[in-house]
């Protein structure tokens, strides 16, 4: 079986993009295509996919991070112990 911190940095690194994905989309793509008819309701409901999927990748970062860490002190710990 492989490091799992390797699978954790993965899903980490997945996670990091899709949420700079999402903001970049936002900032170059979507804004300046919605400025003229900002307030119509297909504008509306991609702003709101988008804010839930950039929560969930944060969401997903914050864990996978947390997570990492927790499992790199115990890794650091038996390393110092031995």
């Amino acid at each position: 079986m492989a490091d799992p911190l390797l699978y954790a940095r993965a899903v980490h690194f997945a996670a990091t993009m899709l949420v700079a994905g999402v903001v970049l989309f936002v900032v170059f793509v979507a804004a300046p295509a919605w400025r003229g008819g900002g307030g119509s309701a297909v504008a509306v409901n991609v702003r709101r996919r988008l804010a839930v999927i950039a929560w969930i990748g944060l969401a997903v970062v914050t864990f996978v991070a947390l997570r990492m860490i927790w499992q790199g002190s115990f890794q650091v710990a038996g390393a110092l112990g031995s």
